[in-house]
């Protein structure tokens, strides 16, 4: 039983001294209403629907987050087929985000009221850093930045 624990033990302490690397994702607080915005196969489940959201964290805070989107999805001719894109930008202190996306969805049924939607989505990240605004531009971890840092980013999803 000993040699269990002991080995319990270990195996935390030895998982817990691993280097982590975390990504930063908005946080948009309307996906329940707009649940487009994690999921590209949504863009085939309503008709046309048009949302525009902003979000700013910590009002009176200087460099708080705020995050704005401007989101359409449509079907295409009762198909059960339907596109969408989006267009956000996420500002938090010196960095800034703004990605545009497209979308493709399309419904299989499965049975007479029960349907499996598949979404697809493509298109670009920008991040960029205001340099007018880091206090010390000699910073080494600014060495390596490029100015116009593009991206390409893709989603799937599905939904039943």
């Amino acid at each position: 039983m000993r040699f269990f624990i002991r080995f319990f033990i270990s195996l935390i302490l030895t998982l817990s001294c691993v280097l982590l690397h975390a990504q930063n994702y908005p946080v948009y607080n309307s996906f329940y209403i707009n649940p487009y915005l994690y999921n590209p196969a949504e863009a085939a489940t309503d008709f046309t629907n048009i949302y525009i959201t902003r979000r700013q964290q910590w009002t009176g805070v200087e460099g708080a987050p705020v995050l704005s989107s401007l989101s359409l999805t449509t079907l295409l001719n009762e198909t059960r087929s339907g596109i969408g894109g989006k267009v956000s930008s996420y500002q938090r202190g010196v960095l800034s985000t703004t990605d545009i996306t497209l979308t493709y969805a399309y419904a299989v049924p499965v049975s007479k009221k029960n349907w499996l939607f598949f979404g697809l989505s493509g298109g670009v990240i920008s991040n960029t850093i205001d340099l007018a605004k880091v206090s010390d531009p000699t910073d080494p971890a600014l060495k390596n930045y490029l100015p116009n840092n593009v991206q390409p980013a893709a989603n799937f999803g599905m939904l039943f």
